[in-house]
């Protein structure tokens, strides 16, 4: 994610927001959201993370045309 951010030209930083969405309403409370965030350098408000429900996330995957699979309990 950072290897992403890395890549904006310094000039367009400051009006670029990221959006990191958990596909694992489980493992991904908001607690452990805020950890993750806060441990990664990403609690500036340039980042933000969203989770959402396990019938909701298939909808906003294919909206996006995005696929995934779970490979095992804690990887997609």
């Amino acid at each position: 994610m950072h290897n992403i951010e890395a890549r904006i030209p310094e000039e367009y930083l400051n009006i670029i927001r990221f959006v990191l969405v958990c596909i694992d309403p489980k493992l991904a409370t908001p607690t452990r959201l805020k950890a993750f965030a806060k441990e990664n350098f990403m609690d500036d408000g340039q980042w933000n993370f969203l989770r959402g429900s396990e019938s909701g996330f298939p909808m906003l995957a294919n909206l996006l045309t995005v696929k995934y699979k779970q490979i095992s309990p804690m990887d997609f």
